[in-house]
């Protein structure tokens, strides 16, 4: 097995590159320039390649010099962003933060609270992810997500949390949608349940894997069209080709240009209270810089109480 390279050996070929000569590497690495051609001899007599070759007065790195400093330099990037981050786990700042946000909030509300966190910790990893009903609680509760926006009602039992309640979803908040040709528009209103089974529903899933799953605003034995996410669930009412409940706040642009029509249906939509909620347990610096932002600025909390207006 061959010997492996130090990560001393990768700093003297970056040294001696970025500063011209084995003198100037010394200087800048504090070395004598005797120990700087002594790594580069030994490196090259353990492996068995030429790093450099002398070009006139000059030695310049090799093909095999500038693949290994090429590769060198990742792996001592990699090692100063590894050492950083353990040091900034040891004063209590994660590694990672991961945001969950309930699938009928627009994800693009929390920006703004991102750019205010990169100038604090720009190097902490940050990672957004949608899911939907019960799936919210269920990220958080099996630990896929530190923070979760919109988890609708009470939170599962076994864990203990801390919840940021958001105002009250009114009555009227969602509206049931289609297309203006599809062919429930031509029906007397309030169109039936039995007469909605007809017709195609399209449905975002509840992205729960172990807590029990919710359903909103489904009729039994109607057809489903399963689509990922909002965005896809609006498209494709917008296209035909099916029906069911948006937001309002989301369909409301539609309705008013007259690429959506709201259906008056007899069936009774029953919504949760939703909270922003996280692990009691969870002490992460990220997470509790998070936290007090939304409690001082809450853009989903503004959106809500819009509705309300």
């Amino acid at each position: 097995m061959p010997a492996q390279i130090s990560l001393e050996a990768l700093k003297v070929l970056d040294a001696i590159d970025r500063h011209g000569s084995f003198a100037a590497a010394a200087e800048a690495l504090y070395r004598v320039p005797s120990a700087i051609t002594y790594t580069v001899q030994r490196l090259e007599e353990e492996h068995d390649i030429k790093v450099f070759e002398k070009q006139g007065r000059r030695m310049v790195l090799t093909p095999v010099g500038r693949m290994l400093l090429q590769h060198g330099r990742q792996i001592l990037e990699a090692t100063e962003s590894l050492a950083e981050m353990a040091q900034r786990m040891a004063h209590g700042w994660e590694a990672q933060l991961t945001i969950a946000i309930n699938g009928i909030f627009p994800i693009e509300l929390i920006f703004p609270l991102l750019r205010r966190f990169q100038k604090v910790q720009p190097d902490i990893h940050l990672a957004l992810r949608y899911e939907t009903l019960a799936g919210t609680w269920d990220c958080l509760h099996e630990g896929r997500a530190d923070l979760v926006i919109g988890a609708p009602g009470l939170p599962p039992q076994g864990r203990s949390y801390d919840t940021l309640p958001l105002p009250l979803m009114p009555e009227g908040a969602f509206c049931y949608v289609a297309a203006p040709d599809h062919p429930v528009c031509a029906l007397e209103q309030p169109v039936k349940r039995d007469v909605l089974r007809r017709f195609t529903s399209v449905v975002i899933p509840d992205s729960s894997k172990r807590l029990p799953a919710l359903t909103y605003g489904l009729v039994e034995s109607q057809s489903r069209l399963f689509v990922p996410d909002m965005d896809a669930k609006l498209k494709a009412h917008l296209a035909g080709l099916g029906i069911g409940y948006l937001p309002r706040f989301r369909a409301a642009p539609y309705l008013a240009s007259g690429e959506l029509r709201e259906i008056a249906v007899e069936l009774v939509r029953t919504d949760h209270s939703h909270y922003i909620a996280w692990h009691s347990s969870n002490r992460g610096r990220a997470l509790q810089w998070f936290v007090e932002a939304l409690r001082e600025h809450n853009p989903y909390a503004e959106l809500l109480a819009e509705s309300l207006r």
